[in-house]
């Protein structure tokens, strides 16, 4: 609490620390959570604001589902870049096929009365095949994912608290 600046500190602190150990050409970012989802994309007003307090460039991350979504908000000029966690889940070679000369958007799931938290968990575990080579493999059903999601986060707690119990 208190004024922005007390606030925004340990931020500042932590990018000079940083810069002082990297590369003067090295990016440094930050993830600053609006208070408020504004829009589809996510964000976007905050985005547009902040781009008129501040001189470096801005990432906009959520809800950018198509190309020409995230087309239109860098030629807009309120972004520099957009950030495409969960269609780039979707679809791994998605800069590829942006770039292409058939550009297509992902087609995202729907779930019908998804329980809190289920999409998310739902597309963790989409990622977490991706990432073990096994997306080929990936088709459970929403109440499988939020049940392997939540097994796995059991299984990372015991660990933990095996490997850091005071």
């Amino acid at each position: 609490g208190g004024a922005i600046e007390r606030r925004c500190q340990i931020i500042l602190d932590i990018v000079d620390q940083v810069r002082a150990k990297t590369d003067p050409g090295f990016a440094i970012g930050i993830k600053i959570n609006a208070d408020r989802v504004s829009s589809r994309p996510y964000f976007a007003d905050f985005a547009k604001k902040a781009r008129e307090r501040v001189d470096v460039p801005i990432m906009l991350t959520g809800g950018i589902k198509t190309r020409s979504e995230a087309v239109n908000l860098i030629a807009g000029g309120d972004v520099d870049l957009v950030g495409l966690a969960r269609t780039m889940v979707l679809d791994h070679a998605l800069p590829s096929n942006w770039l292409g000369a058939h550009p297509t958007d992902p087609e995202p799931p729907t779930f019908v009365s998804p329980p809190p938290g289920g999409i998310t968990a739902w597309y963790t575990m989409r990622l977490t095949a991706l990432a073990e080579d096994r997306e080929q493999f990936f088709s459970p059903t929403l109440a499988e994912a939020v049940s392997q999601y939540e097994s796995r986060d059991a299984e990372r707690d015991t660990a933990w608290n095996t490997k850091f119990r005071q």
